[in-house]
This record gives structure tokens, sequence and C-alpha cells, in this order.
């Protein structure tokens, strides 16, 4: 199955069945008929290298061969990552546990020399067998803008997601009395922002310090108790990433923006 985007992306999955497999190849190579960018990515079913299998049976050497054949035959060049290298795992227990890196991104000359800049990353988390993969690319490096000037206090939308919430603010609410409603509130948001300490930096910290928990359990024997571990630290990530994006869209200025389109990434860039 192909879908294909803007600017000569393809979307692919590949026929999971071993016999099917040439039907991947064949379309592929059917579609190799220009020289214009092309970026073709997504699970491919297929393994590069009997080096990207962990566990299980040992993958017949043909069917590898076959796929660095079209490969080659497409002038493509595997772009890479960083990351945890298994983007599939059948999430089994113990000796019955397999993981390959199915899921990549191809791409051939045409697209390399428009974009000289690529970065792409197999992001830990997931609750379905497979990874999420990600590429960022431009045609230059990025660069880190810094920002300068004192930051304004504002009531961050993430806090109601926090459980407390309600709570602290009625005890605020009835301690900071007075007859200036003004002033009242003044007092309750300064407060507010000691107690409900949260920024987008301290919410990261977290995530990576969780995701760095995921990765070890990772790459460890996936037994039983394991499985239900990475299931807990998924949970727990899916929590603090709700509230990080809660918090870039309360900055953003793009009023067509879909809260809950769960695209972080997208709101680091576009927020204030």
């Amino acid at each position: 199955m192909t879908t294909l985007l803007r600017g000569g992306s393809l979307v692919f999955y590949g026929f999971p069945n071993d016999e099917s497999k040439y039907k991947t190849w064949d379309l592929i190579a059917s579609l190799n008929t220009s020289n214009l960018p092309w970026l073709c990515f997504s699970d491919f079913n297929e393994i590069m290298a009997h080096q990207e299998k962990r566990g299980g049976s040992s993958k017949p050497q043909v069917l590898i061969d076959s796929f660095l054949h079209i490969v080659s035959e497409c002038s493509f060049k595997d772009l890479g990552f960083t990351g945890y290298p298994y983007t599939w795992n059948n999430n089994w227990g113990e000796e019955e546990n397999v993981q390959e890196c199915l899921d990549r991104f191809l791409a051939n000359p045409a697209w390399l020399t428009t974009f000289t800049w690529n970065q792409v990353r197999h992001l830990q988390k997931c609750h379905s067998d497979h990874l999420s993969i990600i590429v960022d690319c431009s045609d230059t490096a990025p660069r880190t803008a810094r920002r300068t000037g004192r930051r304004l206090w504002h009531f961050e939308k993430a806090w109601l997601q926090k459980p407390e919430c309600e709570e602290v603010l009625l005890k605020l609410w009835a301690n900071w009395g007075g007859p200036s409603c003004g002033l009242r509130l003044a007092l309750i948001c300064q407060h507010m922002g000691k107690t409900m300490t949260m920024s987008t930096e301290g919410l990261r910290r977290q995530i990576m310090m969780l995701r760095s928990q995921l990765q070890g359990l990772m790459e460890c024997s996936h037994t039983k108790a394991a499985i239900e571990q990475i299931r807990r630290l998924n949970l727990s990530i899916d929590e603090l990433e709700a509230q990080e994006e809660a918090m870039w869209f309360q900055r953003s200025r793009r009023s067509w923006l879909i809260e809950g389109d769960k695209n972080t990434a997208f709101f680091h860039q576009k927020a204030s």
C-alpha cells in the first residue's frame, strides 16, 4: 500500500508475507521513473541486514538481498537514525520476543541535494507494535534562536490537567481574602505560580528521564514484568506530553491549530 504526498514523498507499507514481498519491490521499481526528489518511508516489512533483527529465527538472506537490490536500483540512501534501533516489537515476553528494524526513510540523490540537512529519529514511546519515526529536513542546517526579555506571568492551561489544581485554587481563594477582587487575584496568581511550578523545560526534563528509563527497559530482556513496566511508563509519558502540548498550544498565536493534535515538535517551532 502506498500514499503519494506533495514534494515527491511516498508513505509506504510493504507486503508482510514473504511470498508476496517481491510485489513490494516491483511496485517501488515501477514508481522510479524520474529524477525528481523522492523520499520513500514508513514500514517496508523487511530488514536490510541480519543485525537489524533481535530474537526469533534468522531472516533468509535472499529476502534481504531483494530489498538491497531495489535500494541500489533506485539509487536510494538510507537516512539512518538516532534512537532505539528496532522499530517493530511483537511485545511477547522472554524467549518469544522478536524485534526488527522495519521502518526507515529512503531518499534518492535529487532529494538529498534539495534537503542537504536531515535527521531521522526513532521515537521511544509507542502503544502499538511499531515505534514512530520522524525526519527533520531543510536546505540548510537549523540555527538555534536565543530569546531575551522578561517573562510575564500567565495562567498555564496545562495546570488544569493536574489533579491537585482545583484544590490549590480553592485553598488560595479562601486564604487570600480582601475587598479588592483585583488584588486578591494578583496575590493568588503570584502564589499559584510558586505552588503549581511547571515549565516546558521542566516537563521536557521529566519526559526525557522517563524515556531514558524506557530505553533501558527496551534494551534489556523482555520479561512479562518488563513489558508491563514499559506499558506504565508509556502512560506516564502520555500524561506529561499532554501537559506539554497544552502549554505550547497556549503560547501559539496560530488560531487554526487544533488542540489535541499531539504534535509537540510542531508547537515547539510555532510557539512564541
